[in-house]
């Protein structure tokens, strides 16, 4: 058992040292990318955004007491990684109260802003972000569409989110989809996740489910489903689209 959680210290600290070269690469790509960005994402039959937007809706119009009322946000809703504004957009006109956003690339928020969307928008990660820029259980709705794709260890931010969550606030997010033995099992046995040869990460459902799991009672799944994250030239890339609900108090 000592060797294993040896194996899993040595496997976790190698992942961190690859996020931080991942996270500068990650800025140069997208800053390089921002121009042209939403045209390369049209081509690649990327709807995240349009596909999250839909299913919190509808799961917005399935529980409540209004069934017309589409107000996702009624307090604030925030945007992870939110690039050139692709959510942001879809999101705008469903909040009441105030939508953030934030992204690593200087170049990607530049576009972001000139779609005027957002009410604020800083240059960060998302877990800095919840941490330092949103109070504590103060925002209603957290979204990160094709972000978690670069995330491996996804425990810091369901930390963050769970702090930055009111009572009964939503997080939605997407992620690239591999299996549980692909994953090598979830935590302690495994990690829940693998890198692609694409270096994009992808997560298997195991994972999220253990990630509830580990909140104790603090979040509840209330939507999950297998989605077309986008294409790889005429291959449907497999990711999951997973609803959560911060327990409400």
């Amino acid at each position: 058992m000592q060797a294993n959680d040896e194996n899993m210290e040595r496997t976790l600290a190698a992942a961190n040292t690859k996020a931080r070269y991942r996270r500068q690469c990650i800025i140069e790509l997208y800053d390089d990318y921002a121009r042209h960005y939403d045209k390369e994402l049209d081509q690649l039959k990327y709807t995240a955004p349009e596909q999250m937007t839909g299913a919190l809706v509808e799961l917005l119009r399935a529980t409540s007491e209004h069934p017309a009322n589409t107000s996702l946000s009624n307090t604030i809703a925030v945007d992870l990684g939110c690039g050139t504004g692709l959510m942001g957009v879809q999101l705008r006109g469903h909040c009441l109260g105030q939508l953030h956003g934030c992204d690593l690339s200087r170049k990607m928020l530049k576009v972001a802003k000139s779609k005027g969307v957002y009410d604020q928008l800083q240059q960060t990660d998302a877990v800095r972000f919840l941490s330092q820029q949103i109070d504590p259980q103060s925002a209603d709705l957290i979204a990160a569409a094709e972000v978690l794709e670069y995330i491996s260890d996804l425990v810091p931010l369901f930390d963050a989110v769970q702090q930055a969550l009111c009572s009964g606030g939503i997080f939605a997010y997407t992620t690239e989809l591999c299996t549980q033995s692909e994953a090598g099992g979830v935590p302690p046995q495994g990690l829940g996740w693998v890198e692609r040869p694409s270096e994009r990460v992808a997560h298997c459902l195991e994972y999220s489910h253990w990630l509830v799991a580990r909140s104790g009672a603090a979040f509840r799944l209330r939507h999950c489903e297998e989605i077309s994250v986008r294409h790889d030239g005429n291959v449907a890339v497999k990711g999951l689209l997973v609803i959560l609900e911060r327990a409400k108090t």
